[in-house]
């Protein structure tokens, strides 16, 4: 039985394929089967995974119906054999340390349910630390995720307390981060940047940004009840996402202060107050624009 299972869930990701899987197969760690799964990609995707059908570590799946990613990576977890997951994407560079520096780190704390690290964004070259300890992680979760998803690796059994994935459009790991965590799943990050990571122009529809915002509006809702001790009002949401996002709307500002104000009472201080500060100031500009 492999050490580390490394699911790779790709769509249509032809252009940088190739080098993503080669940083993977490079690794100085070993043990590891890797499960790359076509999501019905219709661009060269198939014929650059033919390529290395006769590496013994790599697991090929094909669909000819796209479920997108949540439903992928359930499905992949029931076939993958190893005690640790590791993620993966189809348009990422892996260092060549990254796993060995992951399974030390879980070998050598049996806390910690999922470990992250630090990223390079492609193509800025922008360098990115995300909170290492479990406390900052957590507090981060009431604006937004606190680890980057492609660069996990996790524990089989923290995925089992929540049955995998969340199946929802978009967000599945802020979704599932919050799922650990009310399961009680310690968080932790490296500080080494261990995956450089691919941020696309975008090309997001108006019905997708509605999907994402719904889908935030439901995980931080479940965030902010556990804060609150009760559920938040529609209106609370609504505030709540707009802070989050930064998105201005100074003539929302006096409700917007009463909600920090709650916020201030109840949640960390200080990441509060910068997010509110943030807010202010786009929404100044906005208004002077």
């Amino acid at each position: 039985m492999p050490r580390v299972s490394i699911l790779m869930p790709v769509y249509n990701a032809a252009p940088f394929l190739k080098e993503a899987i080669d940083s993977v197969l490079n690794q100085t760690f070993t043990d590891f089967e890797f499960i790359i799964v076509d999501d019905a990609s219709t661009d060269e995707t198939a014929e650059i995974l033919e390529n290395f059908k006769s590496d013994c570590r790599v697991k090929i799946v094909s669909h000819k119906d796209n479920k997108g990613l949540a439903v992928r990576l359930n499905e992949v977890l029931a076939i993958a054999q190893a005690p640790y997951i590791a993620r993966m994407d189809g348009d990422d560079v892996a260092d060549l340390k990254r796993f060995s520096k992951q399974v030390a780190f879980l070998d050598n704390h049996p806390d910690i349910g999922v470990c992250g690290t630090g990223f390079e964004v492609l193509p800025s070259g922008k360098k990115l630390r995300m909170p290492l300890k479990h406390k900052r992680i957590v507090e981060r979760l009431l604006f937004t995720t606190g680890v980057c998803h492609p660069t996990v690796m996790m524990r089989r059994e923290v995925l089992e307390k929540t049955g995998g994935y969340p199946v929802v459009p978009c967000a599945q790991d802020y979704a599932l981060w919050v799922n650990l965590v009310s399961k009680g799943v310690k968080f932790a990050n490296l500080q080494d940047n261990l995956l450089q990571y691919r941020v696309h122009k975008s090309s997001t529809t108006a019905q997708k940004k509605q999907k994402k915002r719904l889908v935030h509006a439901q995980v931080q809702g479940k965030v902010l009840e556990g804060l609150l001790k009760r559920k938040p009002t529609e209106l609370e949401l609504e505030l709540h996402h707009k802070l989050s996002v930064r998105e201005p709307d100074f003539g929302s500002i006096w409700q917007m202060f009463k909600w920090v104000l709650v916020l201030l009472q109840k949640g960390p201080f200080w990441l509060v107050l910068k997010n509110f500060v943030l807010w202010f100031i786009v929404s100044l500009r906005r208004r002077s624009a």
